[in-house]
């Protein structure tokens, strides 16, 4: 189990990507083991999901995706809230 400054499953996550030039976009999505119809997640077995698990917020990393290198900035966390 990871301590309370790592993204771990559940956690809400808000960071922005850029890919190459372009302006980077902010999105806040739930890291999952599955993926879940409908909702705003990340799974752990896409790129994005690898690369976030385990980091610490502040963290700035590239990560291959599917459509080229990224530059990912993990800008908060927070766990998952209950619906």
């Amino acid at each position: 189990d990871l301590g309370e400054d790592f993204i771990n499953f559940g956690d809400e996550v808000t960071f922005t990507m850029q890919k190459g030039n372009n302006e980077p976009f902010e999105l806040t999505m739930v890291l999952a083991d599955v993926y879940q119809n409908g909702a705003n997640v990340v799974t752990i077995n896409s790129p994005v999901g690898m690369a976030l698990y385990g980091k610490e917020v502040g963290s700035v990393f590239n990560v291959q995706t599917p459509d080229g290198i990224s530059t990912i900035t993990i800008i908060s966390k927070a766990k998952q809230q209950s619906r």
